[in-house]
């Protein structure tokens, strides 16, 4: 399976806020509650309608979404913060690997001198062996969380 991206669009608003809401991703994520519907829309549609966020829906064959991949930014792209999560349905065939490498491809794309880095939760195994496998640099935050510099931004 093949993964390509394109761009979100509102009316992905029901499918991100069931994947947002499933118990393994409210877990990797610091275990926080359930995400409601109002203030999901509210979410979306500020993600939307800003500059410093690229949001990309992963697709594999006749356009099934397979989960979601994010950018934000607070510097005019220098530096983004990437999240990305592999719908339940879509799990356990590789394809978080292919959303993270396809959505670094887009960043780099459209901003070429962005350097992303992640922030995981230590219980976010699957997570943290996807970016050590990619050659994430690995450091520890004063938060208990893990963040990830993508390979090129060694010794920044």
């Amino acid at each position: 399976m093949n993964v390509t991206l394109r761009n979100a669009v509102s009316s992905d608003a029901y499918a991100l806020w069931l994947w947002a809401n499933d118990p393994a991703v409210r877990i990797a994520s610091g275990d926080r509650g359930l995400i409601q519907w109002g203030e999901h829309l509210d979410w979306i549609a500020g993600r939307l309608a800003s500059r410093d966020v690229m949001m990309l829906i992963g697709v594999i064959a006749l356009e099934r979404p397979i989960g979601t991949i994010r950018f934000e930014t607070e510097d005019r792209w220098a530096t983004a913060r990437v999240s990305y999560l592999v719908a339940p349905e879509a799990r356990g065939d590789g394809l978080g690997r292919q959303l993270l490498e396809r959505g670094m491809e887009a960043l780099v794309e459209v901003h070429p001198a962005a350097r992303a880095d992640a922030l995981v939760t230590p219980a976010n195994g699957a997570s943290c062996h996807l970016f050590r496998s990619l050659g994430w640099t690995e450091e520890h935050s004063a938060a208990g969380l893990v963040r990830f510099l993508d390979p090129g931004r060694r010794g920044q």
